[in-house]
């Protein structure tokens, strides 16, 4: 496992980037730059799972860990979905059983600061290092345009 940590300011309230973090529109928005037309299935309360899909059916099984809202957010992946079946059983399963994506939300002179630390399988490092930045500039832009608009 590898250690991931992002930080982001962004110009709007903890309380609507939290709103763009978990909300079906604005996530499949958001989330887009890990794969175009990518979505979740599930909930965001404390011991539901939660499943991350592409329009092909793969993608991440996960639990929600803890929810503090508008503060964190902790999701612990246990598996993958191949072909919309989840998987516990595979290499690949098996790897990202140990990961966390943990958000944090803290208010800051403007606007929040929003903080990912995660711990991703060895084989995803340098692809999530590329792309959470890009992921977290959508969450930016999206909840500073909500703000004013």
């Amino acid at each position: 496992m590898k250690k991931f940590h992002y930080s982001i300011t962004i110009l709007a309230p903890r309380s609507t980037v939290w709103h763009v973090l978990q909300n079906d529109e604005t996530f499949r928005q958001w989330n887009s730059v890990f794969a175009e037309g990518s979505y979740f299935e599930g909930d965001w309360s404390v011991g539901s799972t939660i499943r991350f899909l592409t329009p092909d059916k793969q993608g991440l099984v996960g639990a929600i860990a803890e929810n503090r809202k508008y503060e964190h957010l902790s999701i612990h992946h246990r598996g993958c979905i191949i072909d919309g079946v989840d998987n516990f059983e595979s290499d690949d399963a098996k790897a990202w059983s140990q990961a966390y994506e943990n958000y944090t939300l803290t208010t800051v002179d403007g606007g929040t600061e929003l903080t990912l630390d995660a711990e991703v399988p060895s084989a995803y490092q340098s692809y999530l290092e590329d792309v959470w930045p890009k992921a977290f500039e959508a969450v930016k832009e999206l909840s500073e345009k909500k703000e004013n608009s």
